[in-house]
C-alpha cells in the first residue's frame, strides 16, 4: 500500500519558511497549536526540516542568539521525509520517534505530511478495529503450512475483517489475531474454537472489539 492517498495535503498544513525570523516562527508555532511544524524553503516548495517549540524555547532561555536570526538555523530532522510513492512499511519504520513525516512529490517538492494519527488509523484498519466485532488470538508453533492449516479450519461463513500477526521472528511461537465481521456472533465464535484447537492450535483469547472502540 502506498502512502499517497493517506497524507494531509500542503494546503491544510501549517508551516514556516526558512528565512523567517525565529520570533515570527515562534508565533506561527503558537498559533498552530502544535509542538512542531515543517520548515520549507522561501519558495515554499522544498522541505528543509522541522522546527520544534521546545527548540525555540531553549534558544530563548539560554540566550543563544538573536530572535531575528532565520528559523532555518534551528531546524532539525532535515531527512524526515518520504515520497508519495513510499510504502506504508517504510513510513511505519521512519516515523517512530517523529511527530510526522514530510511527503514529497515526484519532483521532490513538499506536498503534505503524514502524521502518527494517520499511521494509527491505517493500523486500526488492518486490525479491523473500526468494522470488526469479535477477535480471537491464536497461538501457533512455527511450521511450514501452519497458516494455511489455520485458515482452512475457518469456514466461509466467518467473514474475516483483519489479520494481525504478533511475535514474528520468534523461532517457536507466533500469535495471530483474527478479527471477524460484526455479523459473527459470540455463539459462532465459541463453536469455532474447538475446530481451530482440533487442528493443533490454541485459542488464547476472545475479545469484543466494539467495547474497545467505545473507549476512544
Amino acid at each position: 500500500m502506498k502512502i499517497k492517498s493517506n497524507f494531509i495535503p500542503k494546503a491544510k498544513v501549517n508551516y514556516v519558511t526558512s528565512s523567517m525570523p525565529i520570533s515570527e516562527a515562534r508565533q506561527a508555532l503558537i498559533q498552530s497549536g502544535y509542538r512542531c511544524i515543517p520548515v520549507l524553503d522561501d519558495n515554499e516548495q522544498r522541505f528543509e526540516g522541522l522546527i520544534y517549540k521546545e527548540t525555540i524555547s531553549d534558544y530563548i532561555i539560554e540566550e543563544k542568539g538573536s530572535l531575528n536570526d532565520a528559523v532555518l538555523t534551528l531546524a532539525k530532522d532535515k531527512e524526515a521525509s518520504v515520497s508519495e510513492e513510499a510504502s506504508f512499511h517504510k513510513v511505519l519504520f521512519s516515523i517512530r520517534r517523529l511527530p510526522f513525516l514530510a511527503v514529497t512529490d515526484e519532483k521532490g517538492n513538499f506536498s503534505g505530511i503524514v502524521t502518527h494519527a494517520k499511521v494509527m488509523d491505517i493500523l486500526e484498519d488492518s486490525y479491523g478495529l473500526k468494522v470488526g466485532g469479535y477477535s480471537i488470538t491464536v497461538s501457533t508453533t512455527e511450521g511450514k503450512g501452519s497458516l494455511m492449516k489455520l485458515f482452512s479450519a475457518i469456514s466461509d461463513e466467518y467473514n474475516i475483517e483483519g489479520v494481525f500477526t504478533q511475535d514474528t521472528g520468534r523461532q517457536f511461537l507466533r500469535r495471530i489475531v483474527i478479527t471477524f465481521n460484526r455479523t459473527v456472533t459470540l455463539q459462532q465464535i465459541e463453536e469455532l474454537v474447538p475446530k481451530i484447537e482440533g487442528n493443533g492450535f490454541k485459542v488464547a483469547e476472545i475479545e469484543d472489539l466494539r467495547s474497545l472502540a467505545s473507549v476512544k
